[in-house]
């Protein structure tokens, strides 16, 4: 394994980490916020989805939409370049 192909293999990990972390405390947040909204810690199916939908509409959401974004799109670009280089390499 060349050291570009384990840096990007490490780039890979430390994002994959972050998108992690960023997207269990947004799905977390989004839970309590939706159980104060809609009221009771026991949320049916109706006010899970409601809340789904006030995170892609609530302009509160909107730098946590864009963070999550972030980081997925530059995760899809780790990954890519890492199959391009080890495409490279092979062929």
């Amino acid at each position: 394994m060349s050291g570009a192909s384990l840096g990007l293999l490490v780039v890979s990990g430390g994002l994959f980490v972050a998108w992690a972390v960023a997207m269990f405390a947004t799905l977390f947040q989004l839970r309590a916020a939706t159980a104060r909204r809609y009221g009771g810690s026991l949320l049916n199916i109706g006010n899970t989805f409601r809340g789904y939908r006030d995170f892609l509409r609530d302009a509160e959401w909107r730098p946590r939409r864009r963070l999550l974004a972030g980081l997925t799109l530059a995760l899809f670009a780790a990954i890519l370049a890492r199959a391009l280089l080890l495409a490279q390499a092979t062929g």
